[in-house]
């Protein structure tokens, strides 16, 4: 067959020649761009180009007559691209998100170039078949996304695989000591229950009046407050409950007196 196009391996290559008249003498060929010459490689049987060769050759007849030289470029490329992915225009994070992600691909092949990027959202292995990459799209749960790229030789690299994680869902956070409109004096305990399913409980913070008191970042969540210098008077506890992907909570508000 004619040579055309990107081969994605070593190409084997044959020439021919006919002369009417005296017969074919021989066919000369070079592989490092010189023109044949008779001194030149005498073809004898099919040869394997491995990478990218521009083929000169001519024949000559019984007659010494010979033709002006042919030229046939043999694109090889068996090296398969390399394909990348980014979430929100950035490199996808390793934890969680708190809304939806846009995802995009890219890919290089310095040969034959790339031709597609395919991709799966289902868990499974990116065929010829599956989706194309065309613009970036939008996941809004959490979602293992594999692909790959092809090129225009046929290569195609092995599956790359990126789990994004969202987590869109506040966490829930109650003050389960001290009980609305108790007396408390001395040191007390401040304790928070606080839940969050999808990616977990980071932190808790706990506010007195609006300031700061205290913040555990792992259960049991409870501080220590110290009341024995604070006026009489009325306090308002507040938990805020903060989950691995930002989300946040405050509980009801708690009131008590001292």
């Amino acid at each position: 067959a004619v040579c055309s196009g990107w081969y994605g391996g070593p190409v084997s290559v044959t020439l021919s020649a006919a002369d009417g008249g005296s017969g074919v003498a021989a066919i000369r060929y070079t592989l490092d761009g010189s023109e044949p010459t008779a001194s030149s490689t005498v073809y004898s049987g099919p040869f394997t180009v491995s990478a990218t060769t521009t083929v000169n050759f001519r024949a000559w007849d019984n007659a010494g007559n010979v033709e002006p030289t042919n030229s046939q470029l043999i694109q090889v490329d068996t090296t398969a691209p390399v394909s990348a992915i980014t979430c929100n225009g950035s490199a996808c994070a390793a934890g969680w998100y708190a809304a939806t992600v846009n995802v995009a691909f890219s890919a290089t092949d310095a040969e034959s170039g790339v031709a597609v990027i395919r991709y799966t959202l289902d868990g499974s292995e990116p065929t010829a078949s599956s989706t194309a990459y065309s613009t970036p799209f939008t996941v809004s749960a959490t979602t293992t996304v594999k692909f790959r790229a092809w090129d225009n030789a046929s290569n195609v690299e092995a599956t790359n695989a990126q789990t994004i994680q969202i987590d869109m869902q506040p966490p829930s956070v109650v003050i389960t000591s001290p009980a609305e409109g108790s007396t408390v004096n001395g040191n007390v305990k401040i304790m928070a229950n606080a839940t969050d399913a999808p990616s977990g409980i980071a932190q808790v913070t706990f506010y007195v009046n609006g300031t700061l008191i205290g913040t555990k970042t792992s259960a049991p969540y409870l501080i220590n407050w110290n009341t024995k210098k604070l006026a009489a008077g009325e306090y308002t506890l507040v938990a805020v409950a903060q989950d691995a992907a930002g989300n946040t909570t405050a509980s009801p508000p708690v009131q008590v007196r001292k």
